[in-house]
């Protein structure tokens, strides 16, 4: 999840709108600078998760969910998935076939109830990844590249990248990526 409360000021300062991807990040959460703990995919003018089998909650096909906070935008996001039409057969602007179909909605369904399950076990995860680190991937140096990007130096002169866990955060990790060139990999496994 990133930094939220920056990613809200820029859009602020610069009115631009706010488009954030959660799809992987159902139940993650960060405390703000004034004490608030937000969700992810809620901060944003649009909050966009996915339902695509390997995601957090994921169904047996395609599907996803639009979060808004302002009513005139959820309107035509409605509008928008029943192929721009309101009412039905009266197209107001070209739109998608974009909705849920009823197998997908009842297996989410099911696997709804059980979520607090499944991202308590995501939870449990985080400190393998941190006891991981240290011992596996043998680092040289490491710097911060970016919005917690990390270049380490392995091995010589060897390079790998990962993110930074974030104590301000508190992550779901389903996928946790460490980036090397080709022929590394089974070196820091």
């Amino acid at each position: 999840m990133a930094d939220m409360e920056e990613f809200l000021a820029i859009s602020k300062e610069f009115s631009i709108p706010l488009v954030e991807d959660a799809a992987q990040a159902i139940g993650a959460k960060q405390a703000f600078s004034d004490g608030r703990i937000v969700g992810a995919g809620t901060s944003g003018d649009f909050g966009c998760f996915s339902f695509f089998p390997s995601k957090n909650l994921g169904a047996f096909g395609d599907g996803g969910l639009i979060t808004v906070h302002d009513p005139e935008l959820a309107e035509k996001v409605r509008v928008l998935r029943l192929h721009g039409s309101k009412p039905k057969y009266y197209h107001q602007m070209v739109g998608i076939n974009s909705r849920l179909d009823a197998l997908q909605a009842v297996i989410l369904g099911v696997k709804l109830k059980h979520l607090d399950y499944g991202l308590l076990l995501a939870k449990r995860r985080r400190p393998f990844i941190i006891v991981y680190l240290p011992r596996r991937v043998w680092f040289r140096r490491h710097q911060v590249v970016g919005t917690g990007l990390v270049e380490a130096i392995v091995r010589g002169t060897e390079k790998v990248w990962f993110y930074l866990l974030k104590p301000w955060l508190e992550m779901v990790v389903l996928i946790f990526i460490i980036s090397t060139r080709f022929g590394l990999r089974t070196a820091i496994r």
